[in-house]
């Protein structure tokens, strides 16, 4: 229609369109203070010919498919191709059954086939929605909004009003040049449904292994949840979420009339019944870093605003992007899990390894078979972290180290015994693995070599348990951690990655590196990343890093984790096992390159009896790790740091329990020796190294305690001796004088 053949109502309508698309409320009021159409159309008339200027050089020829983009390993060897149309099975209107046509239609635009464009009615019933639920249930913009917005680059997506208007109008462009079944039918087939996935075609095949013109009732409604955010409600990642706004989805259509009560009722109460069938990117090498690389960029506000301009960007951005992914090294990783663990109902183990220096991920193994499952076990993508044991036990030494408590610190170490946690955990009893530890008291040095639980939960006590989650989080644990006193022992979930990189913090001197997988990024000749390292940042001191470090190499020398110990190459780290042995780790570095590995049973907190992290962890992470030193030379780790020396304190004459409280107090080790001296009982009559003398911190010092009863009588002289005090015997102190005649003290 010519501009000047619309009537003065359709002026108005565009006008009052266009007002209420920027969503301006002054505007608003303005338009309607002006006078009837017949008084002052003209003023109305200019607005509406404003409006039809916007966007008038923009084609509406619906562009071709976009430039592939392609991931490349750290060898320049390609690891993925990502196509949109691989993702995409365009599917004709008539394809889709009129269910799934509903479920979309009522979740993004009820009136779609009411409307020119613009839904002034949608947009204030979507702001009452949205309002009363507390958050976006239902979307303001139009289905032909959408299609401009997502099809037409030159829009783009940032929230400007010169943005809005231009969409508007293209908008509005698009209903007069197609059919409302054309632009459904685009909008169908150019919708992005996570996971790589474009289109309903191949939504359908994808998640439910099934034609499009099959999906049933809560099938549809699942799918056309999806449109407004992917990846919340994800059925992959978070099931509960996805069937939430599945049943959204089928309330609406019934509150609709599309379907009837009952119906919505037998829907909303049927599982998700997913069947996951790969229908893109099958042949990635290495899917696991894929995904977690694709991740990364879709979660990176350098490759577009919104989630969705970044969508763009991956997949028909045509960009090349090169990885820190070492080929070879991934495939000795996969190779030795399979090795060790080719039972696929049995236990299954995840890699994850950087490089000290940078953050580089060189390693990701997330899994031993990625279609029958996308959940990364090195990563946490699409499930969740593992309990890390007590390979968490490092974070509550560089806490500890940060508060000045000295190596020579000594707690009681039974297994068993209580712990007064206060609001951290009330009163606990904890356990030493395998009930080891003694009864007696230990320093820092003897406890992490032996992972004595009993020692850290008093360790993570005196330090705070708050201060111990400020550690883990500034050394690269993004995962959530309460400030339990139990929390020393690893009883919170994080990933191997997590876990490679806050060692790596140790290994790089208190130097915390971002781990990252992309070194460049190009599209079209144009270079939009590079990067040589992740976001560093000193998080720890040097010195105390240093410390603790060496201190874990007494885990790996002589201590829980020796299977772990490469010869040549000094190592240190931290084995982890679960109270259940449900799951075991071995986290550790050389100077060049840390990596966490962990063993369990990925369905699901099995007990794998009789298996820890010294045994069953750390020989993967030993035979993964002599591939990654290949070719490698030794470099030195931090020695181990020496206790200083402390002035032992007078304890004779102290009852026992005075004694213990004043020695350890001074970071000694009491070792308790009953004797019968004629003293009360339970007073301390010796003690070696005496009072005043200097010893090191941490050491022992034995005390000689009476048990209340008096010495036994001397034994008889035996045939031929003079009995004690005759003639003959020489007194204390003195030897008997064999010269002739003189003495010799004469």
């Amino acid at each position: 229609m010519a501009p000047d053949d619309r009537s003065p109502g359709q002026a108005v309508l565009k006008a009052v369109l266009l007002v209420l698309s920027l969503g301006v409320g002054a505007v608003i009021f303005a338009l309607a203070l002006l006078p009837p159409v017949g008084a002052a159309g003209q003023a109305v008339l200019r607005i509406a010919d404003e409006f039809n200027q916007v966007a008038e050089d923009v084609d509406l020829a619906f562009p071709r498919i976009p430039e592939r983009s392609t991931i490349y390993a750290s060898d320049g060897t390609v690891l993925a191709t990502l196509y949109l149309d691989e993702n995409r099975k365009i599917v004709r209107l008539d394809q889709v059954g009129d269910v799934t046509r509903n479920a979309v239609l009522a979740i993004e635009d009820a009136r779609f086939f009411e409307h020119p464009g613009l839904d002034v009615q949608g947009i204030l019933r979507a702001l009452v929605r949205n309002v009363r639920a507390g958050e976006v249930e239902e979307g303001a913009s139009t289905i032909t909004q959408q299609l401009a917005r997502n099809v037409f680059s030159t829009i783009g997506t940032e929230e400007t009003l010169a943005r809005k208007v231009q969409e508007a109008r293209v908008a509005m462009r698009l209903e007069e040049q197609y059919s409302k079944e054309e632009i459904l039918e685009l909008y169908l087939n150019e919708v992005y449904f996570g996971r790589g996935v474009y289109g309903i075609g191949t939504a359908a095949e994808y998640y439910f292994g099934t034609n499009v013109r099959n999906l049933t009732l809560p099938q549809a409604a699942t799918l056309a949840g999806l449109i407004s955010s992917p990846e919340t409600y994800s059925p992959v990642n978070d099931k509960e979420a996805a069937i939430a706004r599945r049943n959204v989805v089928i309330a609406r259509m019934a509150e609709l009339g599309m379907i009837t009560e009952a119906d919505a009722a037998a829907a909303m109460a049927s599982p998700l019944g997913l069947d996951i069938t790969a229908v893109g990117n099958e042949n990635a090498r290495f899917p696991f870093f894929v995904e977690y690389l694709k991740a990364e960029i879709l979660s990176d506000r350098r490759f577009g605003r919104t989630e969705r301009a970044r969508i763009k960007t991956l997949f028909q951005g045509g960009l090349k992007i090169y990885t820190t992914l070492e080929p070879v090294l991934q495939r000795a990783g996969d190779r030795i899990v399979a090795r060790r663990f080719p039972d696929p109902g049995g236990p299954q183990s995840a890699i994850a390894a950087v490089d000290t220096d940078t953050g580089a991920v060189k390693a990701l193994v997330g899994g031993q078979n990625f279609e029958e499952s996308q959940v990364n076990l090195a990563t946490g993508q699409g499930g969740t972290g593992r309990q890390s044991g007590s390979a968490f036990k490092p974070f509550t030494l560089v806490a500890a180290f940060e508060q000045g408590v000295p190596l020579g610190k000594v707690y009681k170490a039974a297994s068993g015994q209580y712990v007064e946690c206060g609001q951290y955990g009330g009163r606990y009893q904890v356990f030493n693995a395998g009930d080891g530890g003694g009864s007696g008291y230990i320093d820092m040095a003897t406890a992490t070599q032996g992972s004595v639980n009993a020692y850290f939960v008093q360790l993570a006590v005196e330090v705070g348990p708050p201060n111990i989650v400020e550690v883990a989080r500034r050394m690269g644990i993004l995962s959530p951690l309460e400030p339990f006193c139990s929390i020393t022992l690893g009883t919170h979930e994080v990933t191997p990655l997590e876990m490679a990189s806050a060692f790596g913090t140790l290994a790089n001197h208190g130097v915390h590196c971002r781990p990252f997988g992309i070194t460049k990024v190009e599209a079209r000749g144009k270079v939009l990343l590079r990067q040589r390292h992740g976001r560093c940042e000193q998080v720890v001191d040097r010195q105390i890093a240093d410390d603790a470090a060496g201190l874990l190499r007494l885990v790996v020398s002589s201590g829980t984790g020796t299977a772990a110990n490469l010869g040549q190459w000094p190592v240190f780290g931290k084995t982890g096992t679960t109270n259940d042995s449900a799951d075991v780790w071995f986290s550790g570095c050389t100077s060049q390159v840390c990596a966490a590995t962990w063993v369990g049973h990925p369905e699901a907190r099995v007990p794998m009896p009789g298996a820890y992290g010294g045994t069953v962890a750390a020989p993967v992470w030993h035979d993964f790790m002599l591939v990654a030193m290949r070719g490698l030379p030794p470099r030195p780790l931090p020695s181990t740091p020496q206790p200083e020396a402390a002035q032992v304190p007078h304890v004779v004459g102290l009852t026992r329990a005075e004694a213990i409280d004043v020695l350890v107090e001074a970071f000694f080790t009491p070792v308790i020796e009953m004797v019968r001296a004629g003293e009360p009982a339970d007073v301390v009559v010796g003690q070696s190294p005496a009072g005043g003398a200097t010893a090191i911190a941490g050491g022992q010092v034995v005390i000689q305690v009476s048990d209340g009863k008096a010495p036994p009588p001397p034994p008889p002289p035996a045939p031929g001796e003079s009995p004690p005090g005759q003639e003959g015997d020489p007194p204390p102190g003195h030897t008997k004088d064999k010269g002739k005649g003189k003495g010799k003290d004469d």
